[in-house]
């Protein structure tokens, strides 16, 4: 194993190095010239690369760049009969600059061109789709207007309805004040965990509470963050959110506090198993 982990990991690196030299430059060319004869040529040129079956690919490259043209070699680290490096780390590239030694170098250089360059190529593909499709967010905001303006919608409906949220509605999410909304459940009753429940139990909706479950004593509020993720929800899905949330608002007088049945010993907002507790305390 220790003869042959070096070879694998000089290789693994330069696919690593090619996927990102070549694919980022190739996504964000893409995105600049999102639409044009570029971006048609860039884009399925990754989908087609991505989808082809790595093993034809090598077979063809040896076929064309070995046998056919005699550009590159087909196999090993180093010619038959060339001296390698005295090794230090193993990895012939390294090794050959440490000596000083050109030749080695060029030469294991051109061996590991053609494996590399085919071992990269499903992870180029990726990492091209993926700049390309972050360059498109960024160059491309307009979906911010909505996101804040969704956001901003779902805060002043619910509070004009008298549900207490930290003004003003953040960019990307809506805070509920879970203590001002279940004044009847003090703070040793998770009165978060148990609002984030009842919204899901009412409708489906996911939120997180950030209090007292998850700073335990410290936590001076106990809050519950609805993030509006970008580019997901409509219109529509923000209206239902609201329906559920004053929905949950009139009948809030019935929400039972919770009590701890498990916890970890750190970090226990992640793992934490809560049930209801028998009677609802006055705060």
């Amino acid at each position: 194993l220790r003869a042959f982990w070096p070879a694998s990991a000089e290789l693994a690196l330069a696919a690593i190095t090619i996927s990102a030299v070549v694919g980022i430059p190739l996504g964000v060319l893409s995105a600049v010239r999102a639409g044009r004869w570029l971006d048609r040529l860039i884009t399925p040129g990754s989908v087609f690369l991505g989808s082809m079956p790595i093993f034809w690919l090598g077979l063809m490259a040896v076929l064309v760049f070995y046998r056919m043209l005699d550009l590159l070699p087909a196999g090993g680290r180093l010619t038959v009969g060339l001296t390698p490096p005295p090794p230090v780390t193993g990895l012939l590239l390294i090794d050959s600059l440490l000596a000083r030694d050109p030749a080695a170098f060029g030469d294991a250089l051109r061996h590991l061109i053609l494996p590399a360059a085919i071992l990269s190529v499903i992870s180029l593909a990726m990492i091209t789709r993926v700049t390309r499709a972050a360059m498109l967010d960024i160059l491309h905001e307009d979906y911010l207007q909505y996101r804040i303006a969704s956001t901003a919608y779902l805060g002043n409906h619910i509070a004009a309805q008298g549900v207490p949220i930290v003004q003003p509605p953040g960019g990307h999410a809506v805070y509920i004040d879970a203590r001002a909304f279940l004044p009847h459940i003090p703070p040793a009753q998770f009165p978060g965990v148990a609002l984030a429940a009842e919204l899901y139990l009412e409708g489906g909706i996911r939120s997180v509470e950030i209090g007292t479950l998850m700073f335990g004593s410290a936590a001076k509020m106990d809050l519950v963050r609805l993030a509006i993720p970008r580019r997901v929800y409509t219109q529509s899905h923000i209206d239902y959110v609201v329906e559920v949330i004053l929905e949950v608002w009139k009948n809030r007088d019935k929400i039972q506090g919770l009590k701890l049945s498990h916890e970890a010993p750190f970090l226990r907002h992640f793992t934490a198993r809560l049930e209801p507790v028998e009677s609802v305390l006055t705060a």
